[in-house]
């Protein structure tokens, strides 16, 4: 889609086995007509023209039960974006997230996280609340802004690093995280990053605030 913006609060959108491309040159806002299945996506590609313009999604929640590939742009939701399939990052033209929604990680299987480009900055705000056995898995090192695991969700760090460049590291009680042998690095300068593992251990962690004043803070204890 080139130079307009998505709306479907007045029909119904049949997305059947098909992509959907992103790519209008300015910041471009989708309006999602709610959560039933007749609003969902399949695959999406946010590709837009410069890596600064805005991929806004606001008042519901954007379902997409395909795979969404992040090309170029800045992913900057209002409303959260639930995803079932994989999350790929193909360029190193995903500019930091800036806003409130988040990614959410809702399947009910496997979902990969691929980042084989090597962008370093942070794609967005992510919530997992896949329950599934394998759960959400990093393939590749990543940055995000905060990071909430859900009661029961899964999330398999696979040995990668992940990075957290904002102020949130939740695990909830329940949630299962495994860090392999890879690294958990903070990143924020200044401000209180709170983490609260649930009593899940990590394997390396890290923090490094740039010579800021960043404030670490503990909710509960952490191995």
């Amino acid at each position: 889609m080139y130079g307009a913006n998505w709306n479907s609060t007045n029909g119904k959108f049949v997305a059947g086995t098909g992509t959907v491309l992103f790519s209008t040159n300015g910041n471009i806002t989708i309006t999602s007509g709610g959560s039933a299945p007749d609003y969902d996506f399949n695959h999406v590609e946010v590709n837009l023209a410069s890596n600064t313009n805005q991929f806004n999604v606001i008042t519901n929640a954007m379902d997409v039960s395909g795979n969404l590939t992040l090309t170029r742009g800045v992913f900057s939701p209002t409303a959260n974006v639930n995803l079932t399939g994989n999350l790929l990052v193909s360029a190193t033209t995903v500019n930091p997230e800036d806003d409130t929604g988040d990614l959410v990680f809702s399947g009910s299987s496997l979902q990969t996280i691929t980042n084989s480009v090597g962008e370093t900055d942070s794609i967005a705000e992510v919530t997992i609340t896949n329950q599934n056995a394998s759960g959400a898995r990093l393939d590749h090192d990543i940055t995000f802004s905060d990071l909430i695991l859900n009661a029961n969700a899964v999330f398999n760090a696979n040995g990668k690093t992940l990075t957290l460049s904002d102020d949130t590291w939740t695990v909830n009680g329940t949630a299962v995280f495994t860090p392999g042998t890879g690294t958990v690095l903070f990143t924020k300068g200044t401000g209180t990053v709170t983490l609260t593992t649930g009593g899940d251990a990590f394997n390396h962690l890290a923090f490094n605030d740039g010579g800021g004043s960043a404030i670490y803070q503990l909710a509960d204890p952490i191995d």
